[in-house]
């Protein structure tokens, strides 16, 4: 009980344990203390992460096109007459009209969080699953519909619940590295390691 409590007396340990849990379509966040606050923390967290994958490739472009303007400045200085006649056409007006419209949704930060909060009421609408489904099968059929769900439930659902299969390794290991093999090279000690916990 003593090592239990120890283990789980962190706040970070309990938050990512409710978030887990209410990730998890068997369970929804039945077990968490607090449900409110468990899926406020999966609507922080689902924004996080969907800014993280979001940002760099539009950082980037824009970064590159500015050393690009600089040396290809002197080669286009004048525009032709067929871009003048592209630039007045009605698909171009178009195309500008819905390019500036995504610009100023990607731009601000709540539409993001309310398609998440939207995302976890159609979650908890659904009913769950039994006990003895695999959730990542739930969430392969279900990652189109909930798309920044589906990111924190891909990073926190590949947590293994114990620490067994690390400590599995390593009892292999030991039991490969005996006095008579003391002076094995250590990649010869990480093939050997894979190759007992691999081959059947």
């Amino acid at each position: 009980m003593d090592d239990l409590q120890q283990r789980y007396s962190s706040e970070d340990v309990s938050k990512l344990i409710d978030i887990a849990c209410f990730i998890d379509p068997r369970f929804k966040g039945n077990f968490s203390q607090n449900k409110d606050e468990t899926v406020m923390f999966t609507v922080e967290e689902a924004v996080k992460l969907e800014e993280m994958t979001s940002r760099p490739p539009q950082e980037l472009p824009a970064f590159t096109t500015a050393q690009e303007q600089g040396n290809s400045t002197s080669t286009t200085t004048v525009p032709s007459a067929a871009t003048k006649k592209k630039d007045k056409s009605l698909s171009c007006l178009l195309k500008k009209i819905t390019s500036a419209k995504q610009e100023t949704v990607k731009e601000g930060d709540v539409p993001l969080k309310e398609r998440v909060i939207a995302e976890v009421k159609l979650c908890m609408s659904q009913p769950p699953i039994s006990s003895e489904t695999d959730p990542l099968a739930w969430w392969k059929i279900h990652a189109q519909e909930l798309t920044l769900l589906g990111k924190v439930a891909r990073k926190f659902l590949c947590i293994p619940a114990t620490s067994v299969p690390s400590e599995r390794v390593f009892s292999c290991s030991g039991h490969i590295l005996v006095p008579h093999w003391s002076k094995l090279n250590p990649g010869k000690v990480n093939m050997l390691t894979f190759l007992h916990l691999n081959l059947d």
